[in-house]
């Protein structure tokens, strides 16, 4: 429940980045109305330069752990 309240955009992936669990803030930011829209489809659809800053992204998750103070762009839906 905090998760999903908090402001900030909150995804859970799989380890090869397929979406299992999305807040609303990043339902908001990606201009989808539902988890639905979103859930089994890649981070990567809405991350950063397609096929460039996901893979970076895993690698460091895989190596630290966690990710903080990274820098990406969204995009959305609609652009």
């Amino acid at each position: 429940d905090l998760l999903a309240q908090a402001p900030d955009a909150f995804v859970v992936s799989s380890p090869s980045g397929d979406i299992l669990s999305a807040n609303r803030a990043f339902l908001d930011l990606v201009e989808m109305g539902e988890e639905a829209q979103v859930l089994g489809r890649p981070l990567a659809d809405w991350l950063g330069r397609p096929g460039a800053d996901m893979p970076v992204l895993l690698s460091m998750l895989r190596k630290h752990g966690a990710l903080r103070l990274v820098s990406t762009a969204a995009r959305g839906r609609l652009g």
